[in-house]
């Protein structure tokens, strides 16, 4: 049930309508983020529920700092976080975890809230998972991607702590997953 209500919380989010913007909000407003992080929690070890949930996510935070910053408050990159390392080898929820990661983490790392959302995911543990998602022998193309611009989103930023995550993310292997990519 839970993970059919996830999917279809982002089914309902989705798509270029003019009344998404409208139903991402309805979802907040009656506490979705939160429930999704619950839910997450709650059903750590259902692969499914963690791609849907990951997936609604990116959704609600798509095109909306409000939204990034209310998952982040929820505490939502430490729950993606934990379903990228329980389903490690589960590609669709290395895929949907990035895509949510990317979203909640967006931005030109100028911003003062930006850029903690960017140190939490990093603070979670997040850059050397993306690194295994980008080496893994299951690894597609587009999760490679997905990787990839997670991991430039994350890093990306000028405030104290950049440097950092970008020391972290080649402590990780990064550079050397990003070369042989190509």
């Amino acid at each position: 049930i839970q993970e059919q209500a996830c999917w279809a919380l982002g089914s309902i989010i989705s798509g270029d309508s003019a009344q998404r913007d409208a139903h991402k909000q309805a979802a907040a407003d009656v506490g979705a983020l939160l429930q999704l992080v619950t839910t997450m929690h709650a059903h750590a070890a259902n692969a499914a529920v963690q791609q849907w949930a990951c997936r609604a996510l990116f959704h609600i935070t798509f095109g909306d700092d409000a939204h990034r910053q209310a998952a982040a408050d929820a505490d939502a990159l430490p729950q993606i976080v934990a379903a990228m390392r329980a389903h490690s080898a589960t590609v669709a929820v290395q895929e949907e975890a990035c895509r949510a990661l990317i979203y909640i983490t967006v931005g030109t790392g100028t911003d003062a809230q930006g850029c903690a959302r960017k140190q939490a995911a990093a603070d979670a543990g997040v850059l050397p998972l993306l690194v295994a998602a980008m080496h893994a022998p299951s690894t597609t193309t587009a999760l490679q991607w997905q990787a990839r611009v997670a991991l430039i989103s994350i890093t990306r930023g000028t405030d104290t702590q950049s440097s950092s995550r970008k020391q972290a993310a080649v402590d990780a292997g990064a550079l050397l997953e990003i070369w042989q990519w190509q």
